[in-house]
């Protein structure tokens, strides 16, 4: 049987590479930790969360509203087409942030439909059985702070939700 040996550069350079991937990980899950910053104080955020903030716009007073149709192209201020809006709910009505996800599940023993809505500061969920007259159910809130990204997924009766 052959024994082959490696060269000790390549078993320390090897090392050295898993140090650095391991540092790399746990540099990463430790700034995952929400951040609080007061004010214009923004010198503990990362230049990336830096740029997004300097990108938001400032949010907007919008009003709910219930079935609008379709005319000339627009629902109410909403552009459409041959499509009429039902109802709107603002994302201040729902637990606020910013939205970036939505799906459906529908409750097999009552028959209520909802909407899962993901936004930064949470999950909302809104009965939409009756779609002119949606209900905000609920918000479950995130576990390690806001995200610029949640997704939504339902398999059967489960709903897989990740940021």
């Amino acid at each position: 049987m052959k024994v082959v040996s490696f060269p000790r550069k390549i078993l320390l350079g090897a090392f050295v590479m898993a140090v650095a991937l391991l540092a790399f990980a746990w540099s990463n899950v430790t700034s995952a930790a929400p951040q609080q910053t007061t004010g214009d104080d923004i010198r503990n955020l990362t230049p990336f969360q830096q740029r997004f903030l300097a990108d938001q716009q400032s949010p907007m007073k919008l009003d709910p509203m219930t079935a609008t149709p379709c005319v000339g192209g627009f629902a109410g201020t909403y552009p459409c087409n041959n499509v009429d809006l039902l109802a709107f709910m603002p994302l201040a009505n729902i637990g606020g942030g910013s939205g970036n996800d939505i799906w459906g599940w529908t409750d097999p023993q009552t028959g209520i439909e909802y909407a899962i809505m993901g936004r930064t500061s949470g999950t909302s969920f809104v009965d939409i059985s009756d779609p002119e007259n949606p209900i905000y159910v609920g918000n479950l809130p995130p576990h390690t702070g806001n995200s610029t990204w949640r997704d939504i997924k339902v398999y059967n009766n489960y709903a897989f939700i990740v940021s």
